[in-house]
C-alpha cells in the first residue's frame, strides 16, 4: 500500500501508521512521545536531548526499518517462493526454540555461502535461491514481539498476494492464448512465385549452408 507520506504532518502519519497496522501500540506510543520532546526542542522549551529520548528514537526508527524491509521483500518474492516461504515459516513458527535456534542456523550458514560465492558448496547443500534465503533468515531474528506481529501480518498478506498472483497468471495465461490463437502463414498458395521461391532457398539453405542459392534467384528472376 502506497502511503501519502507528504500529505500528512508528523503525528498525523503517525497515526495513520497506527490505523494500518504498520505501528504497534508500544512503537505509536514511543514515537508519539519523542515527536513531542522534538516539538519542546523547536519551540525552546527545552534545551537539550537526553540521552535516553536518542537512544529509544534510534532503536525504533532501526526496528521500524527492519520490519519493513522484511514486507516489501516478502511482496517481491515469485509465487513459486512464496509458497516455499509460507511453507518454511509454518514450520519455523510452530517449531520449539531448540529447532528455531537449528533453523536459524541453517540460514545463516547458508547466507554465508551465498557471500563467499563458491559454486560448488552451493550446489552441494542446494543453496540456488538468495532472495528467499535471505528473507527467510531475517525473519528468524525477529524478536518474540516482532515475530507476533509480522504472523499477524503474513496471515492477512498472503491469502491477497496469492489471490493477486492467480489474477496474474491467468491474465498471463490469455496473453498467451491470444498469441498462440494467431493464424500462421501455413497457407503458402496465395503467394507471388518470388516470395515462395525466396522461401524455399531459406529452407534449403538451412539444410545445406554451404551451397549458394543467391544465382538461383538471380537465374530465374533476373
Amino acid at each position: 500500500m502506497s502511503i501519502p507520506i507528504e500529505r500528512f504532518p508528523v503525528i498525523g502519519l503517525l497515526r495513520h501508521l497506527y490505523s494500518l497496522g504498520e505501528l504497534s501500540f508500544s512503537q505509536f506510543d514511543l514515537a508519539q512521545a519523542c515527536c513531542e520532546v522534538r516539538n519542546r526542542l523547536a519551540h525552546g522549551y527545552i534545551e537539550n536531548l537526553t540521552l535516553p529520548v536518542v537512544h529509544n528514537f534510534d532503536n525504533l526508527v532501526r526496528e521500524l526499518l527492519a520490519e519493513w524491509k522484511v514486507k516489501f521483500a516478502i511482496s517481491q518474492l515469485s509465487s513459486e517462493n512464496l509458497v516455499a516461504f509460507c511453507a518454511w515459516f509454518a514450520e519455523f513458527d510452530a517449531a520449539d526454540w531448540d529447532k528455531r535456534q537449528k533453523l536459524r542456523q541453517n540460514l545463516i550458514n547458508q547466507r554465508l555461502l551465498l557471500a563467499l560465492g563458491n559454486e560448488k558448496l552451493k550446489k552441494e547443500l542446494n543453496v540456488n535461491d538468495e532472495q528467499l534465503i535471505n528473507v527467510e533468515c531475517d525473519v528468524s531474528q525477529l524478536s518474540s514481539e516482532d515475530l507476533a506481529a509480522f504472523r499477524a501480518w503474513f496471515t492477512e498478506f498472503y491469502p491477497v498476494a496469492w489471490d493477486k498472483q492467480i489474477e496474474k497468471d491467468v491474465a498471463q495465461q490469455e496473453t498467451l492464448s491470444s498469441i498462440t490463437d494467431i493464424p500462421t502463414l501455413e497457407p503458402l498458395t496465395n503467394l507471388d512465385s518470388w516470395t515462395q521461391s525466396l522461401i524455399g532457398v531459406i529452407q534449403l539453405r538451412e539444410e545445406n549452408p554451404t551451397e549458394n542459392y543467391v544465382d538461383y534467384l538471380e537465374e530465374k528472376y533476373g
